[in-house]
């Protein structure tokens, strides 16, 4: 297994703590977001995104504004 650069293991650290908290910080999702730099990385976090969202019965707005900008970013436009 290749050793993590210091992103990938900072984004893993943060990963792994917001995933167990009820109500991860936004601080730390600002960080991952910063961070991000493979789409193994992104994939698992706006699954981690997605599954906030499903398991809320009242969802966050700032879940749905953190994806609905990750998609924006990622999705082509067309004119």
């Amino acid at each position: 297994m290749a050793t993590a650069t210091p992103h990938e293991r900072y984004v893993q650290l943060l990963m792994e703590r917001v995933k167990q908290e009820t109500y991860p910080r936004g601080s730390d999702m600002d960080s991952i977001e910063q961070f991000i730099t493979t789409p193994d990385e992104l994939a698992e976090y706006l699954e981690f995104l997605f599954e906030n969202l499903e398991k809320s019965p009242r969802p966050k707005s700032q879940m749905k504004t953190r994806i609905e900008r990750i998609l924006s970013l990622a999705t082509p436009h067309h004119d």
